[in-house]
C-alpha cells in the first residue's frame, strides 16, 4: 500500500501555532491561479517570472526499496516544475536499490547507515538548498502538478509557513494496476478525522517552508514515529 499527495484547489489559509499554514482542498480540478504570478502556457513552452518561484527540496529516505523507488524518483521528474532538487537518504541498501538510482544522475544519492528515517530526513535538512521543503517516501509518489501548485502558493504568500494537501491510499492488483482504497480530504481547518484519531497525518501532503524547521528544530530521534 502507498499513498499519493494528490494536487486539488486551495483558497483558504489557516494559522497555527507554527505560523501560517495554507492547505488544498477539492481534488482534481484545474489549479487555481495565483494573482500576480504569471505561468506555463498551455504547452509548457515559457516560464515568466521564474525567479519568484522557490527552489523545493525533496527528501526521501530509503532502505531496500528497489521494488518501488523508481515510481518515486519518476513522479519527482514528472512534475511541471523547473527549480526542484531530489535527496535520496539510502541507509545502505542491500538489494537493487543502488543500481536503480545510479539511473538518475540528477539525484543528490547520500549512502551511509542511520537508525531510523528520521535521522536520514535530519540529514538531508542539513544538505537540503530549497526555501521549501518536501518529503517523499520511497514507496509513495507525487500527482501530476503538485510542485507547481505548490510554488505558486509559496511565491504568493511569503509568511506562509506551510501546505498542507489531500492524499490518496492506494494498492496494486496482481496486474499491477492501482485501486485507491481511500481519499482524505482537507476540511476548512485543515484537519483530517483519520489522522486526529488515528494519529497517521499525511506527511508525504506536507510542505513545510525552511524557517519552520529553523524554528522548531530537527526531527527529535527520540521518537520512532512521531518524532
Amino acid at each position: 500500500m502507498s499513498s499519493r499527495p494528490i494536487i486539488s484547489n486551495a483558497d483558504k489559509a489557516i494559522s497555527d501555532s507554527a505560523g501560517k499554514c495554507g492547505q488544498f482542498q477539492v481534488l482534481g480540478g484545474p489549479s487555481a491561479r495565483v494573482p500576480g504570478l504569471r505561468y506555463l502556457n498551455e504547452d509548457g513552452e515559457s516560464m515568466v517570472e521564474l525567479e519568484k518561484l522557490p527552489l523545493i527540496s525533496i527528501l526521501t529516505p530509503s532502505l531496500n526499496s528497489g521494488s518501488y523507488i523508481a515510481e518515486a524518483i519518476d513522479s519527482v521528474r514528472a512534475q511541471n516544475y523547473p527549480k526542484v532538487e531530489h535527496f535520496v537518504l539510502d541507509a545502505d541498501s542491500t538489494d537493487d536499490t543502488p543500481e536503480i538510482l545510479a539511473r538518475y544522475p540528477h539525484l543528490r544519492v547520500i549512502r551511509e547507515a542511520d537508525e531510523s528515517a528520521h535521522e536520514a530526513m535530519n540529514k538531508g535538512l542539513k544538505l537540503a538548498r530549497g526555501e521549501v521543503i518536501g518529503f517523499l517516501n520511497s514507496d509513495d509518489t507525487y500527482a501530476e502538478g503538485v510542485l507547481l501548485e505548490v510554488g505558486r502558493r509559496f511565491a504568493a504568500d511569503p509568511e506562509l509557513d506551510m501546505l498542507c494537501g489531500s492524499d490518496a491510499v492506494f494498492e496494486r492488483d496482481l496486474m499491477g494496476a492501482k485501486h485507491v482504497l481511500l481519499t482524505r480530504n482537507r476540511r476548512d481547518d485543515g484537519l483530517v478525522l483519520a489522522e486526529l484519531t488515528l494519529g497517521v497525518p499525511a506527511f508525504n501532503a506536507r510542505f513545510c517552508r525552511r524557517r519552520l524547521f529553523d524554528r522548531l528544530g530537527d526531527f527529535d530521534l527520540r521518537f520512532l514515529v512521531a518524532a
